[in-house]
């Protein structure tokens, strides 16, 4: 490689380095802002649960909600642990990237699970009239509905699938290094 293309190529780097930082503080923020967001309604969720009696209803959208909220700040947390080892700098060919995409895939998984699981007889939908704060869908059903997300789903099999192509791109960089 020629200086000029070894510039161009640091250059390159440097930008998507910066983009990277970027995303990740920007990752942190949408983390605390969600942390924040979601606690408050689950507090306000725990309230009205046990100010109405412990409805079956309003008990299994208290516990959507909890379940859905640590979900999803597992897969942010481990998102923002990939974008860390990103910037590190270092080959992003490595077991811990590969751990790190295949433990956010199995978050998607699970969020996709416990939706499932959690909506036998009932669309989700919390409301508290107190604050004006709603979420949409249908309380408790008669019928046997099962909801199935199959984008967390499809979010969950693309980073499988990335972890897998990784894995290799590990296999490769490992027999690499041993040729030479």
């Amino acid at each position: 490689m020629s200086g000029e293309e070894s510039r161009e190529l640091q250059k390159a780097l440097g930008k998507m380095e910066l983009g990277f930082k970027l995303a990740r503080k920007i990752l942190l923020v949408l983390l605390i802002v969600f942390i924040i967001t979601w606690l408050i309604l689950l507090v306000l969720s725990v309230i009205d649960t046990v100010s109405s009696g412990l409805m079956h209803a309003n008990v299994s959208g208290t516990v959507y909600l909890f379940l859905s909220g640590v979900l999803a700040i597992g897969a942010i947390v481990y998102a923002y642990r990939i974008l860390s080892d990103i910037i590190v700098g270092e080959s992003p060919f490595t077991n811990r990237l590969v751990k790190h995409l295949r433990v956010t895939g199995i978050f998607f998984l699970l969020f996709a699970i416990a939706e499932s699981l959690l909506s036998v007889g009932f669309y989700f939908a919390s409301e508290v009239p107190i604050f004006n704060i709603y979420m949409s869908g249908n309380q408790a059903t008669d019928s046997f509905i099962i909801h199935i997300n199959v984008s967390a789903l499809i979010i969950a099999f693309i980073f499988f699938a990335f972890s897998a192509i990784f894995k290799y791109g590990v296999l490769l960089q490992e027999h690499s290094d041993e040729t030479l």
